[in-house]
């Protein structure tokens, strides 16, 4: 009977022992739930200055994405429905970017699960692909660079060849001058009005125009440049460089006027028209602008010089300084008192 009572007591543990061992191994071997999953986010156009930016799977720009100073990182899932523009920044792109892509001053990498559907522009940077998707134009520009040191002219060089360099520059001289007077006719037949209004400027204000040209030469161009890049904003950009190039042309017409009359008086003529003075003066800024380095900073300062008064003048259709409009009111005397008769009665 004991033999029996102790032979179930220890089967009773050698089952417990059994099933408490084998217990968390089922339970290890079963396959886990996977994780629900996180919740889509919308977020809208995102602009960061100075910080790196990440673009989690589960988030959605509907809009543009703007970095300035800062890398960027697209991960696998994520989306920007706009466009991508980022200045001094490297970008991983893992995500889908349905916008054009603009970058400056850094690169891109593109992962396997990545996709570019726009057009991408590279501005001193490049794009590494590492088997993603891209679609679109892709444009790389170099960033601006000193210009290379000139070569020293070859020593073999024949009297032939050495004619005909002569010869073409010369006349290419004689094609830029030509056409110099030409756009100064042009101009002086075609406004004749706004060029007075411009010459008043170039002889009473002189000084502020050039200074205000100088500026407006400057400015304009890079202007252009960084609304094309950054905002694409093209034809913002075409706008002020065709108006650019129309107050360089209008300035030029007024200070060639100015400057052949003062060469009439020079010569002491009374004789010329408008038109010659025009021409002579033209033809005098032409000829000195070929002599090497005074002439180009004779035509950078006769350009600032006009351009500023063109401005000033907004195009040569008000006088500057614009007249004080003054109303003074009628002055009338004042009625004089009437004096009663005395009477003496009173």
């Amino acid at each position: 009977m004991r033999h029996h009572t102790f032979t179930r007591l220890a089967l009773a543990a050698l089952a417990g022992l059994t099933i408490a061992l084998c217990g968390p191994g089922l339970a290890l071997g079963q396959t886990p739930e996977p994780p629900a999953p996180a919740e889509r986010r919308t977020l809208r156009s995102q602009s960061i200055f100075g910080e790196d930016f990440t673009l989690r799977s589960n988030e959605t720009i509907d809009g543009d994405l703007s970095v300035y100073g800062g890398n960027v990182v697209l991960e696998e899932g994520s989306r920007v429905d706009g466009k991508l523009n980022v200045f001094g920044g490297n970008i991983d792109i893992a995500g889908t970017v349905r916008g054009d892509l603009v970058m400056a001053g850094g690169n891109a990498r593109l992962r396997k699960s990545g996709r570019l559907e726009g057009n991408q522009t590279y501005l001193g940077g490049r794009l590494d692909n590492d088997g993603g998707y891209a679609s679109g134009r892709s444009t790389q520009l170099p960033l601006p660079s000193a210009p290379d040191t000139p070569r020293a002219p070859s020593v073999n060089v024949s009297p032939f060849e050495w004619l005909r360099r002569a010869v073409r520059d010369f006349f290419g001289g004689l094609v830029n001058i030509a056409l110099a007077v030409l756009a100064a006719l042009a101009v002086l037949a075609l406004v004749p009005r706004h060029v007075r209004q411009v010459e008043g400027v170039l002889r009473e204000n002189a000084v502020v125009a050039g200074g205000l040209g100088a500026l407006t030469l400057i400015a304009v161009p890079v202007i252009a440049v960084v609304l094309a890049i950054t905002l694409c904003l093209i034809p913002a950009s075409l706008v002020a460089v065709v108006a650019l190039i129309g107050a360089m042309l209008l300035g030029w017409a007024a200070v060639s006027r100015v400057v052949g009359e003062r060469l009439m008086q020079a010569l002491n003529r009374a004789d010329w028209t408008v038109v010659g003075q025009t021409a002579a003066g033209a033809l005098c800024l032409a000829v000195l602008g070929v002599i090497p380095f005074f002439g180009g900073l004779l035509t950078f300062v006769s350009t600032a010089v006009g351009v500023g008064a063109v401005v000033l003048t907004r195009f040569g259709t008000q006088p500057y300084p614009a007249p004080v409009a003054t109303s003074l009111a009628p002055v009338t005397a004042a009625p004089a008192p009437v004096s009663e008769p005395f009477d003496p009665q009173i």
